[in-house]
């Protein structure tokens, strides 16, 4: 809900499902797609790059082209310069979302649609999906991990077996935490390396 309120999707929007089931910000596409009513356009399995505008930006009257896309840079990076061109100022795409590796930064410099919105988005193993969201503006220079989504530090919290004010604690204190709940300093707490 939190990320479909975000993106201001509707029943008129097309999303993408480009991301492999193995991969659990998948689910993200198909509940924001069940749960507006919108169109879940699904790319045949043997995908290729050469595909990409003909199956995201159709010239036919299958659909007016996505207008979601969710996807980890190093795939986006893979598409030729023309084609991230097209998506960035031609496309009828209005969300892109990038997460489950480091915002490729080289898309700050690049020009881009009005209407587009970017948006960089990280989540944590126990969280199982996106946690935080931040959207990019013409103005920035970084890119950030964002708020906080609604629910995202409860569910933490639960799933790493702490209360909600312990792991708050935690993070003003700026630790890490591990997989076996051992608590370690942060080492770039304060901009120290």
């Amino acid at each position: 809900e939190a990320l479909r309120n975000l993106f201001k999707m509707t029943e008129k929007d097309t999303i993408y499902f480009g991301t492999p089931l193995t991969f659990d910000p998948s689910i993200v596409e198909v509940f924001i797609a069940m749960t507006t009513g919108c169109k879940l356009i699904i790319p045949p399995t043997d995908r290729k790059l050469k595909l990409f505008q003909d199956i995201l930006f159709p010239s036919n009257n299958d659909h007016s082209g996505i207008t979601f896309l969710q996807t980890v840079p190093s795939l986006f990076l893979h598409w030729s310069d023309n084609d991230i061109s097209y998506l960035l100022e031609k496309s009828s795409c209005r969300i892109l979302a990038f997460g489950g590796e480091k915002f490729p930064e080289k898309i700050l410099k690049l020009p881009r649609s009005k209407r587009l919105k970017i948006f960089n988005l990280y989540g944590i193993t126990e969280v199982s999906c996106w946690a935080s969201a931040f959207e990019i503006t013409d103005n920035d220079n970084c890119v950030q991990l964002g708020n906080a989504l609604p629910g995202a530090f409860e569910i933490a919290a639960k799933a790493m077996g702490v209360s909600t004010s312990r792991l708050n604690e935690m993070l003003r204190r700026g630790e890490l935490i591990t997989d076996d709940l051992k608590v370690y300093p942060n080492p770039f707490r304060n901009g120290q390396l």
